[in-house]
């Protein structure tokens, strides 16, 4: 998937250049596992309507759990809509949660009808060896009871523009749908806490032969164009439109936002036509940052990235972490850069700054720069040197209640929130009638 640029550089860079957000709430490691047709072999070519996902009990009784397949198409897009196909083939996904996978243990007992074929898939998830079983019937043979009954874990509400799951509450903006009004976790007794009151995104483009052009979250809009809901997660592909003064102009980008029980992905390849040195001045800084509703002098924040405001300059890594643990939650952050970003020293900074978020919410509507805008937490770079080409950038987000440091070091060193397989074994088992 690709965001296309076909008006002009300057519109180009008027959009938040680092969004790919994974993780946003939990109370568990449960990650969500996306494996992709290719990688099972024998089981690809598979018809979807015949395939169901089960796990083992310790007393080896089969059992089904919730799973889904979402297809793509030749450039990688998700299918929204209908299916291409019934087959299960090329990038194709089969999507379940860690949490519902079993033990590493063969089926003794079936108390429905068994598949024609059935394959074990051993994964090792932060160092857990675990299993699922996935089983094809011939078609149309499937029984009922081979299907899950238990609720799905998304629940996407266009209406009331909000995304609420056992982990998460989450409400959008309808005019953008990258930007959040207002986030709220919930506790082992489901009651809720706001978190974030709301984001933001900021970029100032320091042109040579022009004047400053800035822009933020309210110079451009967004339309839904296509979207899903199923057991796992819900799909929203979005379309983006620029206002410039009373012009309306698409911007011929578009982006697959994802939300999952204790995730959020939104993916993005970025294509620079032109290189920025030759038009840009330094000084065309980036942002994308949110207002807590904490302030963050009262927060614990630790980071491998340099301060915005000091003097030492952030290190080259191939991935940047802020980690920022309050009174009942903490939020962890990554910046991926490109490897040509790295390669010209474009590397992030993280901002901070000593005030609640009702308080920088007062100053939020125009577009400002750190310190008079209305996010009091960020990850910001200069975008002055950005190459031509095509750039692969993250920006991952995790937010959850859990305050223990082995929690706080799981984030950071294993990536816990994300789709993280250390090792992937598939075994054809055939069914004993």
């Amino acid at each position: 998937m690709k965001w296309m640029y076909p008006i002009s550089f300057v519109l180009f860079l008027i959009f938040p250049l680092s969004l790919k957000s994974k993780g946003l709430g939990t109370t568990t490691t449960s990650t969500p596992i996306i494996l992709l047709a290719s990688t099972l072999k024998g089981a690809e070519y598979s018809q979807i309507p015949d395939m169901r996902l089960f796990s083992v009990d310790n007393n080896g009784n089969i059992y089904p759990i919730l799973f889904q397949i979402d297809q793509k198409d030749d450039y990688g897009d998700y299918v929204l809509g209908g299916p291409k196909s019934l087959t299960f083939n090329d990038f194709d996904e089969l999507v379940f949660m860690s949490e519902d996978a079993g033990i590493n243990k063969d089926p003794t007992h079936w108390p429905f009808q068994k598949p024609e074929r059935l394959y074990k898939i051993s994964l090792t998830h932060l160092g857990k060896k675990k299993s699922v079983f996935l089983g094809v019937y011939a078609k149309g043979k499937a029984p009922k009871e081979s299907l899950s009954t238990k609720k799905g874990y998304v629940n996407l509400d266009l209406k009331n523009a909000k995304v609420e799951t056992s982990k998460y509450l989450y409400f959008f903006n309808p005019k953008n749908y990258l930007m959040l009004k207002d986030f709220y976790t919930f506790d082992s007794n489901q009651s809720k806490k706001k978190l974030i009151t709301a984001s933001s995104f900021y970029l100032k483009l320091n042109l040579k032969y022009f004047f400053a052009i800035s822009v933020n979250h309210s110079d451009v809009n967004s339309e839904l164009e296509a979207y899903k809901v199923g057991p796992i997660r819900a799909i929203a592909r979005v379309d983006f439109s620029y206002r410039l003064m009373s012009m309306k102009m698409n911007l011929g980008m578009y982006t697959e936002v994802v939300f999952f029980e204790n995730s959020i992905f939104l993916p993005a390849i970025l294509e620079n036509p032109i290189n920025s040195e030759s038009i840009l001045n330094p000084g065309s800084d980036f942002y994308y940052g949110f207002a807590l509703v904490e302030n963050p002098a009262q927060v614990e924040i630790k980071s491998n990235m340099a301060a915005y405001t000091g003097k030492e300059k952030t290190k080259k890594e191939n991935l940047y972490w802020l980690s920022t643990k309050g009174e009942t939650s903490q939020v962890y952050l990554e910046f991926k850069p490109s490897p040509s970003m790295l390669q010209k020293e474009i590397f992030p900074k993280y901002y901070s700054e000593a005030k609640t978020g009702n308080q920088v919410l007062k100053r939020a509507e125009k577009a400002r720069p750190l310190g008079k805008s209305g996010v009091n937490i960020a990850v910001t770079a200069d975008m002055g040197k950005l190459p031509t080409g095509e750039h692969n950038i993250e920006l991952a987000i995790y937010i959850g209640n859990k305050l223990t440091n082995e929690e706080n070091d799981a984030f950071k060193n294993h990536r816990s929130y994300k789709t993280y397989v250390s090792s992937l074994e598939l075994s054809s088992l055939v069914p004993k009638k």
